[in-house]
C-alpha cells in the first residue's frame, strides 16, 4: 500500500491513510524513492489515530512510534544533522 509520510523524525512518523490501523498495532514503514537503491526501513507501534471527520481538520492516518529503524534510516539522520 503506498501512503504519504509526514513529520518524518528519528523517533516516528506520521502517514496519511484512508483507513488507519488501530493503536497499539505493530507496523513495519518502508520508505523508497523512485531512482533510488534500496529503501529504509523502520518498525514501530501506532500511538495516534486521525479518521476522517466532516467536523475537523485532520488528515485521516496515524502517528507511528519507531522503536526498530535500519542503518540507512539512521545514516539519513546523520547526514541532516550535518547541514
Amino acid at each position: 500500500m503506498q501512503v504519504i509520510g509526514t513529520h518524518l523524525n528519528p523517533e516516528g512518523i506520521y502517514v496519511q491513510m484512508a483507513d488507519p490501523p488501530a493503536r497499539g498495532t505493530r507496523v513495519v514503514v518502508t520508505v523508497e524513492a523512485d531512482g533510488a537503491a534500496g529503501a529504509l526501513t523502520a518498525e514501530g507501534v501506532v500511538v495516534d489515530r486521525n479518521v476522517l471527520d466532516q467536523e475537523s481538520d485532520h488528515v485521516p492516518g496515524v502517528g507511528i512510534q519507531l522503536d526498530a529503524t535500519s542503518a540507512a534510516w539512521n545514516k539519513l539522520y546523520q547526514w541532516l544533522q550535518e547541514e
